[in-house]
């Protein structure tokens, strides 16, 4: 099962880079018979949260209860549910000639949504200047992309949202771990452009020394 989270997430987390290399032409090539526009882009209908750990290449989401240690490279794996515009499948293999231009439902991103408010707040208490209920934004960085270890600082990342989201996943460095409650629990709150809202906590994770 962890094996099959690892594809999963980086599969996710990187599919964005992927397909922007591939032309329209050869996209509308490869679905003959469906209307192009038709699956182009996914309509966000909720919200996930996950705490990964791991490199950029395979990480992975840490199951319930688990022990961690801050040396594993963790952070936050924000995921949007989303309902995709969408009528055919991709082929299996990520690397072959064929699924280079295939067809993934969503591959430009929202229509209408843009990212209006994101927090993320702790719900223990994290360190003395973040107790419970408190914003850990400026402990957080968020990855570039999917191909390099590029990051931004997430208030940062934040004030430059101009742009309808692109993403289905964001995937947030921790910087620090937390000192007062080796508990790592925290809730994320999303407001989007069309006012929709959506909320998630992670399954508690643990820190040892």
């Amino acid at each position: 099962m962890n094996n099959y989270k690892t594809i999963l997430l980086t599969m996710l987390f990187s599919i964005g880079f992927i397909f922007p290399s591939c032309s329209k032409e050869k996209l509308r090539d490869s679905c003959d018979g469906v209307d192009f526009d038709s699956f182009r882009y996914f309509d966000i209908q909720g919200l996930d949260a996950y705490v990964y750990k791991g490199e950029m290449y395979g990480f992975e989401v840490v199951n319930a209860v688990d022990t961690i240690t801050f040396s594993e490279n963790v952070g936050i794996f924000m995921h949007y549910q989303a309902d995709y515009h969408a009528s055919l499948s991709p082929s299996v293999g990520l690397m072959n000639s064929a699924m280079a231009c295939s067809f993934i439902g969503g591959f430009d991103g929202s229509k209408t949504e843009k990212l209006a408010h994101l927090s993320i707040t702790t719900l223990n208490d994290f360190d003395n200047d973040h107790l419970a209920n408190s914003s850990i934004s400026d402990l957080l960085e968020v990855y570039l992309d999917g191909f390099n270890e590029d990051t931004l600082p997430l208030t940062d990342y934040l004030a430059n949202q101009t742009e309808n989201i692109k993403k289905q996943a964001l995937k947030i460095r921790l910087k620090k771990a937390p000192e007062l409650n080796h508990e790592f629990l925290f809730k994320i709150e999303v407001e989007l452009s069309t006012g929709e809202r959506y909320e998630a906590e992670n399954i508690p994770i643990y820190f040892r020394k």
